[in-house]
């Protein structure tokens, strides 16, 4: 994206790798700044030409000039044009919303469908002839029926076989067998009854809109096939109700308010049912089956009445009224689909000939109660690298326990894990982009080893249904590592922090000075300075992804619980990555090297006092010196591959100001001529870059030996800055007539002066000072 013949920025890194990458483009045509970011990181930054584009654009995806026109080597998706240039930070922010599955402003992400991927059939697969069963009719948006479609379907249903059926016309939404899903809802209740026994395959004909795949049943084999029978057991949620269509349910807790009725069809009258058990307490046996996933795990995890019962079957004593209708609560600790069953031979109340009952409920949907985290990486954990959290799937118990059969659905269910910013609050602050993300599931536990946060802080995780609807069911469970149980409320992960720092020469009033031809200065910045004399230096807190961003929350506030700085101790090392400066010469020490926590904002600062790197011996050949910083978390700017560092540095070498001799009339000020030198290793040679440092301080005169010594010297003006190395200054003429002394200055104190002599009142040809 440019103006004009300048390119404008360009990813520096390839973006059709086979996978779909966020790509966002701006250009500010008040400046002619271009920037490219991937995957919400700025990757690169170029000046093009200001202004106002004029031409139009014909196309996106192409290639296109004057000379060339081309198809892009990549697709296309989703593309957006802002009316405004995005900044960094709201570039984040839309790719970690579109990244999360949600429309670029954070809203839900709502796709348009045309039409249900099928419909499917759900009942118990079985029932009475005395009475109406319920088929619930599910419109189904994908395969597996993740997903529901809300649009609205209507059709007919069909029975096929020897049975008579007769629908409820007052159910379903529409007269006879019609049914009507109404737009907004994914299913819709119809009553049935098949009058007499034998099977009849139920299914579905001529639905409007058309699905785009066959109608399916969860009941029977062959599927669709239901079973009448004249007497049996049937679950109800009134005492002297037909069959009932149980809603789902949420694991661990207890399903109240419902009967299990023993029925039989009337000798008198087949279309009226008559229980088949009144008026006294008797075992049952009572199980359940797995349908979604269809293995069970081990053990006893349904409950009748609060008895353990067994898929198979077990033994429990209810008690039938005159209705032969005995209360049950019914609770499943587990996940998934199930079928609870019911089978007892028994004498019919009225009747000589054993029969056995049995009857099933339809099949239910049991939902997770909520997530929790277990072993979250101990901190404190540093911003872009990986940690690691567990989370488990668990029931309502009061103890809660895993539900071991979470994630092995026929298309298991998962858990999004993000995160709720805790501390640091308030204006300024960031979320950051957080990401990772789940293995699989077993035994309703799963960890994720690469949960990455790019900020500094404290966060509380959360754990969310993928889904957001457990199989279909509209249920759904979440979780948080906030210990009152409301995320965002407790902070409970522990505390981020940099996962390194960069430090840079920063130019300011004139330092450094530029490297002077015939000495080598660091690359890192091509200038020097003079030993004794401070560099200013930025230091920016950073983050460890693969393009390293600054934590902006790494930033002071007097509010002790909102201030996650620290203070940072600067220390003087001889490479990037490199040990330290040895003391002793040819060394030396650093001093003003304490930054206070006080002075970072939005992760950076420029130091307010300038680190100093001062000799132990004067002349010292160059030197280079890097300043390396680190807090009192270990945080630091040498990184763990040493070559990776950004530590700004710069050459320190001797200086000093060089005065030379002069004389002249003791009834006269007298110039004196100065240079400001540095040591190259053999020589003193003109600091030729210097136009900086500025001769001052106290003049301090000394005794010549032999010689009347001089009173009352000081500077007849405030010297300037020297230029090129080279500068002067002038003395007042004394107060004591003819006489001499040796001037050495006190300012700069970084450059410390050779003596020369001022003489006042002696001959300077052709003429006699008096």
């Amino acid at each position: 994206m440019n103006k004009g013949n300048t390119l404008g920025a360009q990813s520096t890194t390839s973006v059709n790798t086979g996978t779909w990458r966020h790509i966002v483009l701006t250009r500010d045509q008040s400046t002619g700044e271009t920037k490219a970011y991937v995957d919400g990181l700025l990757n690169n930054t170029r000046k093009s030409d200001k202004g106002v584009v004029t031409r139009s654009f014909s196309s996106i995806g192409r290639i296109e000039n004057s000379y060339l026109s081309s198809a892009a080597p990549f697709d296309l998706d989703e593309v957006k044009v802002f009316s405004a240039v995005l900044s960094d930070a709201q570039v984040s922010a839309i790719y970690a919303n579109e990244n999360a599955g949600k429309n670029w402003d954070g809203a839900a992400r709502v796709c348009p469908i045309s039409g249900p991927h099928h419909l499917e059939i759900q009942s118990s697969g079985s029932g009475l002839t005395c009475a109406a069963s319920t088929l619930t009719i599910r419109a189904c948006a994908d395969a597996a029926c993740a997903t529901l479609y809300t649009g609205g379907v209507s059709g007919t249903l069909s029975a096929s076989g020897t049975p008579t059926v007769n629908w409820d016309g007052t159910t379903g939404g529409a007269t006879g067998a019609g049914f009507v899903i109404p737009s907004g809802s994914s299913s819709v209740t119809k009553n049935v009854q098949v009058a007499t026994a034998g099977s009849v395959v139920f299914g579905i004909g001529a639905p409007t809109p058309a699905p785009t795949s066959t109608t399916t049943c969860n009941f029977g084999s062959p599927s669709c096939t239901f079973t009448a029978q004249t007497a049996g057991f049937i679950f109800s949620n009134t005492a002297t109700g037909n069959a009932y269509a149980f809603p789902a349910q949420v694991s661990g807790i207890a399903s109240a308010g419902l009967f299990l009725r023993a029925l039989q069809t009337s000798t008198s009258n087949p279309a009226v049912c008559t229980p088949a058990i009144i008026g006294q307490t008797t075992p049952v046996n009572l199980g359940y089956a797995c349908n979604n996933p269809s293995t069970c795990q081990p053990g006893s995890l349904a409950t009748v009445n609060a008895t353990a019962i067994a898929p198979a079957g077990t033994a429990v004593n209810l008690t039938f009224d005159a209705n032969g209708s005995a209360p049950v609560t019914l609770r499943y600790d587990d996940v998934g689909q199930i079928t609870y069953n019911a089978s007892k031979t028994v004498t019919p109340f009225g009747g000589s000939t054993p029969v056995t009952l049995t009857g099933s409920s339809n099949a239910v949907v049991v939902a997770p109660h909520h997530f929790d985290f277990s072993n979250v990486t101990a901190g404190p954990i540093k911003a872009g690298t990986n940690f690691s959290a567990t989370v488990t799937a668990y029931n309502g118990l009061a103890t809660p326990t895993a539900t071991p059969n979470f994630g092995k659905e026929a298309t298991p269910e998962q858990v999004t894990i993000d995160r709720v910013r805790y501390k640091p609050t308030g204006a300024g602050t960031s979320d950051g982009l957080f990401s990772g993300s789940l293995g699989a599931f077993n035994l309703g536990t799963a960890t994720a080893n690469n949960l990455n946060w790019s900020e500094v802080g404290i966060i509380d995780l959360s754990a969310t249904l993928a889904s957001g609807s457990y199989l279909a069911s509209g249920l759904t469970a979440t979780g948080t590592t906030g210990a009152t149980g409301a995320i965002g409320s407790d902070g409970s992960v522990v505390r981020f922090i940099p996962d390194h720092f960069e430090t840079v020469v920063a130019l300011t009033a004139g330092v450094p000075m530029p490297c002077p031809v015939g000495l080598i200065c660091p690359a890192q910045y091509n200038g020097f300075v003079y030993s004794g004399q401070g560099v200013p230096l930025t230091i920016t807190a950073k983050n460890g992804l693969s393009t390293p961003t600054t934590t902006v929350n790494y930033n002071y506030s007097a509010t002790a619980s909102e201030s996650f700085s620290k203070a940072v101790t600067l220390n003087a090392v001889a490479a990037v990555g490199g040990s330290a400066i040895g003391t002793t010469a040819p060394g030396g020490l650093a001093s003003a090297v304490a930054v206070p926590a006080s002075s970072f904002s939005a992760g950076t600062t420029t130091t307010p006092v300038f680190p100093v790197f001062t000799f132990a011996a004067i002349p010292t050949v160059p030197t280079d010196a890097y300043w390396r910083a680190f807090d009192s978390d270990s945080v630091s700017s040498l990184r763990s591959t040493p070559s990776s560092s950004i530590e700004g540095g710069v050459k320190v070498v001797s200086g000093r100001l060089n005065i030379v001799n002069a004389y002249g009339s003791e009834l006269l000020t007298l110039p004196m001529n100065v240079k400001a030198q540095y040591y190259n290793g053999s020589s003193w040679a003109t600091s030729t870059t210097d136009s900086l440092s500025t001769p001052g301080g106290t003049v301090s005169a000394a005794a010549v030996t032999g010689a009347t010594l001089c009173t009352g010297l000081g500077f007849a003006a405030t010297p300037a800055a020297v230029a090129s190395g080279i500068g002067s200054f002038t003395l007042t003429k004394p107060s004591n007539g003819r006489c001499s002394a040796d001037i050495t200055l006190t300012a700069p104190s970084y450059l410390p002066s050779v003596s020369a002599r001022a003489t006042f009142g002696i001959y300077k040809s052709p003429l006699i000072y008096r």
